[in-house]
């Protein structure tokens, strides 16, 4: 948490910085390649910052430029990786 949240200096929808957010992962891969047909991954329920802090580090890069949609695709070795941020079920909106 930041000191902006607590002095006012946040200008976001306070519902909106207490909403959760989760990161859903899906690796396709050929298994022919890899050995395996990929993996899922769905991340604990986060604050929109940290969710977006984890899509950056799953992309290799900021995902803010791209943020018009809340999915990511990126080709990984063998297949391609998807990267989706939802709201967590039973989070503020």
């Amino acid at each position: 948490m930041s000191a902006e949240g607590a002095t006012g200096g946040d200008d976001r929808d306070p519902l909106a910085a207490a909403s959760l957010y989760v990161v859903r992962v899906q690796d396709r891969i050929d298994g022919a390649i890899a050995g395996h047909d990929g993996c899922a991954y769905v991340s604990p329920p986060a604050s929109r910052d940290s969710a977006l802090a984890l899509v950056g580090l799953l992309l290799g890069g900021d995902p803010r430029p791209v943020n018009g949609g809340a999915a990511w695709t990126r080709a990984v070795p063998g297949g391609r990786r998807t990267i989706t941020l939802a709201p967590a079920r039973g989070s503020a909106r």
